[in-house]
């Protein structure tokens, strides 16, 4: 079924390219995640490079009256919608009134690849591959680039980037993720090797890592640079080295070893779950003139897209270096507000209610942003800090909640969100396309009922 996979996408990049030469306008709709960013950059990077005039936009929440207000609204010749379309294309449907393309990985309204004759649904759930974990978005866009016989390979990691973000990276790349990984390292564009799991391995100093480390949560010590200066310093390991701060990648291999080392003891200490599963594979960009590891991107992408920068995001990830201090101040506000958060859950500063198998989390508290409760619940359903199986976190602005569901351990359930939403007539959120929902706070508990019921059905719930 891939063979039939890759030959639609022959057939789809013909169709585009017909469209650019015709010197169409093009408007991309994207997801505001990393996956969905990731994917749209690559896009961006083909029209702009071919001369063809594109924009974006980013769903917040997806209803019925949001997409018939893009097509009412913006003027362009085609859309494509990215990492987003296949779980509404009834909604598509009933009000596309010009040539559309879908450009997603998950759950299927319906498996028709080509819709009314104008709408073509690039979705590798059609041909039977998994789209949860074998190939996310921005792997789609990949593929597209190189059968459209576009340039990019100063951005091609960028494939993986979005991948990692819908948590396709947990065990290892599988499927068509593999596929591409080994097509970067036969490039020369990626090494892979084994390391910490820690943000900032080589962008950072390794004492900020440490500070902002949410992979590899440190009692005591993750979000508190003073602590981080003093547990190096214990550990004898210099904050510089030749003049400049020293980072992961500068420390010897007996300096990794003795660091990996006492992170797990302190974690041993604490009965933090999963205690010793802090390495794994590093992916380090052989052309990476600031990021140097595809977490890291990755990592900018979400950020960019929670605190609303994606613009310096994609500018900067295109090459305008005048957006490098920017860039660099964004992952770290977005990390110290995330690892702030993690320590108030860690410290049992936030009530964790128990419904029947589903733990809800209110972090409104602590959050003013609704969506880093994608963010926070990604960590929750990878980390067994929750026993329960399903989780719902969520934040309240003024008279609605933003919640993101998720199982631990991790599987899509777009399905059953859906299915809870439309129930309770609220709708899906663009910030978390894996699980996320914006419903009115009167209907929360009506919208949880729901869900369970549906997570029952769907076996998530026994």
């Amino acid at each position: 079924m891939k063979d039939k996979f890759f030959l639609f996408l022959e057939e789809v990049s013909q169709k585009i390219q017909e469209l650019v030469d015709q010197e169409k306008r093009f408007l991309l709709v994207s997801t505001k995640d990393a996956d969905g960013i990731a994917a749209t950059i690559l896009l961006l990077h083909y029209f702009y490079l071919n001369n063809a005039e594109a924009h974006a936009v980013y769903l917040e929440n997806i209803n019925k009256e949001t997409i018939k207000d893009l097509y009412a609204t913006f003027p362009e010749d085609a859309f494509i919608f990215v990492d987003s379309g296949s779980g509404f294309t009834g909604w598509i449907k009933a009000f596309a009134n010009r040539e559309t393309f879908i450009i997603d990985h998950l759950f299927l309204e319906e498996k028709e690849r080509v819709i009314k004759g104008t709408i073509y649904q690039v979705n590798p759930r059609i041909f039977g591959i998994d789209g949860s974990r074998e190939i996310s978005s921005s792997g789609i866009a990949y593929f597209l680039l190189k059968k459209l016989g576009h340039e990019f390979r100063e951005i091609s990691y960028l494939s993986l980037a979005g991948s990692i973000g819908d948590l396709q990276e947990l065990e290892g790349f599988i499927g068509i993720n593999e596929q591409i990984l080994n097509e970067l390292i036969e490039d020369g564009l990626v090494e892979v090797k084994k390391g910490l799991k820690l943000f900032g391995l080589a962008s950072k100093p390794l004492y900020k890592a440490i500070q902002l480390s949410l992979e590899t949560y440190i009692p005591g010590i993750s979000g508190s640079e003073e602590r981080a200066i003093e547990f190096l310093s214990k550990l004898k390991i210099p904050l510089k080295k030749g003049g400049c701060f020293t980072t992961y990648l500068d420390l010897t291999e007996d300096e990794q070893r003795k660091l990996v080392s006492e992170i797990i003891k302190l974690r041993l200490k604490e009965n933090v779950p999963n205690a010793e599963k802090i390495v794994g594979d590093l992916y380090l960009i052989s052309n990476g003139f600031y990021f140097r590891e595809i977490h890291e991107v990755t990592a900018l992408l979400n950020a960019a897209a929670k605190l609303n920068k994606i613009s310096t995001a994609i500018a900067f990830l295109l090459g305008d270096k005048r957006f490098f201090d920017e860039a660099q101040d964004i992952t770290v506000e977005y990390k110290s507000i995330l690892t702030q958060i993690l320590k108030c859950i860690v410290e049992h500063e936030i009530e964790i209610s128990n419904l029947n198998g589903i733990s809800l989390l209110d972090l409104s508290s602590v959050c003013s942003e609704p969506s880093l409760v994608s963010p926070i619940s990604n960590f929750l359903s990878t980390s067994s800090l929750i026993p329960s199986k399903l989780i719902v976190v969520c934040c309240s602005r003024e008279d609605n909640v933003y919640a993101s569901v998720r199982t631990a351990p991790f599987r899509n359930i777009f399905k059953v969100v859906k299915l809870a939403s439309e129930k309770v007539g609220a709708s899906l959120s663009g910030y978390d396309p894996l699980g996320g929902v914006v419903v009115e706070k009167e209907k929360l508990e009506e919208f949880i009922k729901s869900l369970k019921i549906y997570a029952r059905q769907e076996s998530v719930l026994i």
